[in-house]
């Protein structure tokens, strides 16, 4: 009987670049020459290297993995984006490095959840408060907005100011 270490030497290096992204292995030269397709394959669960490195909080290896043009906005089988990861465990620093790189934070899973929906549930109060701030800088109305948007509602009109 083979051990899962024997195992794990016929396994392709695809299914290693998870390993080392789990793990926070990732060398700039694992990722020389790997093609985009390469990068952002995802195992059976529809978790990326990128996905798996965030969960595990491992910081070095998301900057590379992103660096080398993984999709930032990537998403499991089940629709939650790494983001989504990010905020249930916690990682202020890679939520931090994804927002800077151009993840979305008002992408909703199958179950209609946001990244802030997980922040919320897990009592994690830091990320709480940079999706807000985000969403506040997002959606800050002028006043000219407040006031059409308070005269639609009280009075049903589309009426421009």
């Amino acid at each position: 009987m083979k051990t899962w270490t024997d195992y794990k030497k016929t396994m392709s290096d695809y299914a290693s670049l998870f390993d080392l992204a789990r793990e926070g292995r990732i060398q700039p030269s694992d990722l020389q020459g790997m093609s985009l397709e390469v990068i952002n394959l995802k195992n059976e669960k529809g978790y990326s290297a990128l996905m798996l490195a965030a969960y595990y909080g491992q910081y070095e290896s998301c900057q590379l993995l992103i660096d080398a043009g993984a999709d930032v906005n990537s998403h499991d089988s089940a629709g939650s984006t790494i983001l989504m990861g990010v905020a249930f465990k916690g990682h202020q620093d890679i939520f931090d490095l994804l927002i800077q790189s151009g993840a979305d934070i008002d992408v909703l899973n199958f179950k209609k959840q946001s990244a802030l929906d997980f922040a919320l549930l897990f009592g994690r109060e830091s990320i709480v408060a940079s999706i807000q701030k985000i969403k506040r800088q997002q959606y800050s109305l002028t006043f000219t907005d407040r006031i059409r948007s308070w005269s639609k509602l009280l009075f049903n009109t589309n009426q421009q100011l």
